[in-house]
């Protein structure tokens, strides 16, 4: 009898374990990949890594209907356009995903999803110009994807032209979860959506439609770059409330959102978010990120060229800080405008910790940096400096709602804050210039610190997206008995400390270990770490980079196959003077391996 118990509780164990699969793409070639040991091919390939498919679209297309919760799809470096892959599978839009599936890149600059503006006019290779007519996106994430994620890839050149869909991603239908989110970590959007006056277009590039659910989304590093379009709602991204017990949670921290335009006369502005419609509970957070650039080519009245946010009814909570809005204008001439960087019609919101510099929106009647409508708007510990606007280069406060700032810095000489209706206070912000009735009172602020966020170099005609750290080199090496992972800084800026992750699947990761930082430094740096802890296999390492204010970066992913039969064992370990020392000591080691090689740490 408990034989039989024993064996009857195993079966019912073993029913639920959950088993996951993993697939693999890769490009023709293997240089800079970290997930595949073989090229890929549509003919041979069977979505292992040592023999993975050539495009995406091929593996969706034997693989269509089959994929479970917790599948992982990885994508190794390379860019994949809508014409790679002379069988017809190269097209890399138009997909549906409905469950937790994770679809996992190489890096945001290693792995591109190419769409090239696809259309079916311009089919290539075989493709069906009739299957493809409408699916210029990239994927719809509906019904039982909560927990679905998208992870070190960027996609460009992407454009849909249906209301109601974005141009790369559609969230929508969820079934309802209060624990598992849709994530993008360390996602880059580029230059998709036509750009310019007339363009087409009309919707935003990632868009979110609420409906009555409780949902997660979370977006976390990477950016939103050179985007552009004659989109009737938002240009990055849109939020659509589909009803009163809508409960969406929405976090965005560390992103980048620089060089992108909206150019339409219908829905006002919302380069970076625009909301809409009606809404719940729903709360909108973002943390630690840069707007810098961005251009609203379009303005009635409701301006944002930044954020823009509205609501048929509702009362969404909004969490804005330790963020810069920068240099971000309005191109028109709107007859009369309010809030050129963000406008707030209705909601709760809280800004701290927060820059507006050097926004331009003289053009026209734009009030205000900032304008609040009939919306409860607090700010605190921000400052203001380099804006210009028409009535008040700052803050302008519209409507019946009401407006409060405290220890925040304007350094302008003309009129920083201004009022037509509500309630308007102003507390220890010494004593900026205003107009209308406004209540000013106590000292003046403690000094501003700027908020750290992601930084990137260039152009919308050249794009580098850089890390607090300029890292020269990540790498890893296995000896006989261990794993010794490297890397080294050309510069580094406030960083406090690395972490270095480990992982057996690339998907689920655990800390190996943690190394100081050299803080502030132009000169090259050394690191490494020893995993001690090796079994056969691939497993992958990812490094995270902290500042001292607790902003953190990742690298791209590395990876090492402990079961090829490559191994070089250590020889000795030896200081600068030939003396053979053990690696608890203290300064330079140096590793001697039996090929020959030999790696050098410095061990604090």
């Amino acid at each position: 009898m408990l034989k039989l118990i024993g064996l009857l509780l195993f079966i019912i164990c073993w029913s639920n374990i959950a088993f996951t699969a993993k697939y693999y793409v890769n490009d023709n070639s293997i240089t800079g990949d970290v997930f595949c040991t073989a090229v890929g091919s549509n003919t041979t390939g069977n979505g292992t890594s040592s023999a993975p498919y050539a495009t995406f679209n091929k593996l969706w297309n034997v693989r269509t209907g089959t994929f479970s919760h917790g599948d992982t799809i990885f994508v190794d470096a390379g860019t994949y356009t809508s014409y790679s892959g002379g069988d017809g599978f190269g097209l890399n839009c138009g997909y549906t995903i409905q469950v937790r599936l994770h679809i996992k890149g190489a890096g945001q600059a290693k792995t591109i999803f190419d769409n090239q503006f696809f259309t079916s006019s311009n089919v290539k290779n075989g493709g069906s110009s009739t299957a493809v007519l409408n699916t210029y996106y990239f994927a719809q994430i509906t019904g039982g994807a909560a927990g679905a994620s998208i992870n070190d890839i960027q996609f460009k050149k992407y454009q849909y032209k249906t209301n109601f869909t974005g141009q790369v991603f559609t969230i929508n239908s969820l079934t309802s979860s209060t624990t598992n989110k849709v994530k993008f970590n360390n996602v880059v959007f580029s230059e998709n959506g036509a750009t310019g006056s007339g363009a087409s277009g009309n919707s935003a590039v990632l868009l979110i439609y609420t409906f009555d659910q409780t949902n997660k989304v979370e977006i976390n590093g990477g950016g939103f770059f050179c985007n552009g379009s004659a989109t009737q709602y938002g240009g990055c991204i849109d939020i659509l409330g589909g009803g009163a017990s809508a409960n969406l949670k929405l976090s965005i921290s560390n992103v980048t959102f620089a060089g992108n335009q909206k150019n339409d006369s219908q829905y006002d502005g919302g380069v970076v978010i625009h909301t809409s419609g009606t809404f719940g509970t729903d709360s909108l957070n973002i943390s630690n990120c840069l707007m810098d650039g961005n251009n609203l080519g379009f303005a009635s009245n409701n301006c944002g060229s930044a954020i823009y946010l509205t609501t048929t009814s509702g009362t969404p909570k909004v969490t804005i800080s330790n963020s810069i809005f920068r240099n971000n204008t309005i191109s028109s001439s709107p007859s009369a405008g309010y809030g050129g960087s963000c406008y707030f019609a209705k909601g709760v919101i809280s800004i701290s910790g927060c820059s507006f510099e050097n926004n331009a929106f003289s053009n026209g009647t734009v009030k205000g940096t900032l304008a609040s409508n009939t919306a409860t708007l607090t700010i605190s510990n921000s400052s203001f400096s380099g804006n210009t606007a028409n009535t008040a280069n700052d803050i302008h406060m519209q409507g019946a709602g009401s407006v409060s700032v405290s220890n925040s810095t304007f350094n302008s000489s003309a009129t920083n804050l201004s009022r037509v209706a509500g309630t308007f206070t102003v507390t220890n912000c010494g004593t900026p210039s205003s107009t209308g009735t406004i209540t000013i009172s106590g000292t003046s602020p403690s000094a501003f610190s700027s908020p750290s966020v992601p930084s990137y170099s260039g152009d919308c005609s050249s794009l580098n997206i850089v890390l607090p750290i300029e890292l020269l080199s990540f790498e890893a090496r296995k000896s006989e008995n261990f794993n010794l992972i490297t890397w080294k800084t050309a510069a580094e800026i406030e960083n406090d400390f690395f972490t270095v992750f480990k992982s057996y699947d690339g998907h689920n990761f655990e800390v190996l270990g943690y190394v100081k930082g050299a803080g502030n430094t132009t000169i090259e740096n050394s690191y490494s770490l020893v995993d001690r802890d090796r079994v056969d296999g691939i497993v992958y390492y990812q490094l995270k980079q902290t500042n001292y204010n607790g902003e953190s970066q990742f690298s791209d992913l590395i990876s090492i196959d402990n079961s090829l039969n490559t191994k070089a064992h250590l020889i000795k370990i030896t200081n600068l003077l030939g003396q053979e020392i053990s690696e608890n000591e203290s300064g330079v080691l140096i590793y001697h391996f039996s090929d020959g090689s030999n790696l050098k740490r410095f061990h604090h």
